[in-house]
């Protein structure tokens, strides 16, 4: 756990699952920050006022693991790579140790949007089933058996809104990433993501962090984990990404 970040989210009010659908939104813009971990605090100090949390069974830190499913040739990652507006992600998201649990295809289409599809699933590891089948194939044409990649994500997440639930945002930190055959710790990183209808630079989240010298930028962690994981792959475009997630890890 991040040091005093503990403190700051305790104070805060919260807010029900059933309370966050108003800013769940399926469509919706979606703005990153990426940054050391000894910048949330002074953060979170500044938009404190206007910040409600997620809370379910006395919780407010959630374990999140993410299981990415991509073809042979990482055909998600290298559309991602070579810029192709309209791409998808396919996976199986477990929302804490005990659940809920999803299957999602998350489609990003070329306006900015990201469209997220997805069902109820019994168990974690229970992710193929004729209706995930159905969803594979309906939004991205492929099957389980020519989705044979697979890349574990796992991480810490703190969840909040803005007290009129217009404005979603989320911190994750503690992640880690595997495959068969490899792992990567992100040292030090926290991802900050701002989720509006529509993008607004007005955002007082965007703006605090603009004070403190952390710019918008793009990152996927199923790409920076593909690339950090599999080196042989193209993916000249992640060069940075990669470049500033060791200089945060060693910083």
């Amino acid at each position: 756990m991040i040091s005093g970040i503990g403190h700051i989210i305790s104070s805060l009010p919260s807010i029900t699952l059933e309370d966050l659908t108003a800013v769940d939104f399926d469509s919706r813009v979606d703005t990153k920050f990426v940054f050391h971990c000894d910048k949330i605090n002074a953060f979170l100090e500044k938009v404190k006022d206007d910040l409600v949390v997620l809370e379910v069974n006395d919780k407010r830190l959630f374990e999140y693991e993410n299981l990415y499913f991509d073809t042979k040739e990482f055909s998600f990652f290298q559309h991602h790579h070579a810029g192709i507006a309209n791409r998808s992600k396919v996976r199986a998201r477990k929302y804490d140790a005990e659940g809920p649990y999803y299957f999602e295809v998350k489609n990003k289409t070329n306006k900015g949007k990201t469209i997220k599809y997805r069902i109820p699933l019994p168990q974690f590891e229970e992710f193929e089933t004729p209706e995930t089948a159905y969803l594979v194939n309906e939004y991205t044409g492929l099957n389980f058996r020519e989705m044979p990649n697979k890349t574990r994500i796992h991480y810490k997440r703190i969840t909040l809104s803005n007290k009129a639930l217009t404005e979603k945002l989320t911190l994750d930190f503690e992640m880690t990433s595997s495959n068969d055959s490899a792992s990567f710790e992100f040292k030090n990183l926290v991802i900050a993501e701002v989720k509006q209808i529509h993008y607004s630079s007005k955002s007082p989240y965007i703006r605090t962090l603009k004070e403190l010298k952390i710019y918008k930028t793009s990152f996927s962690k199923y790409c920076a984990s593909v690339s950090l994981l599999n080196t042989t792959l193209k993916q000249n475009r992640f060069k940075g990404i990669r470049t500033n997630v060791k200089k945060i890890a060693n910083a």
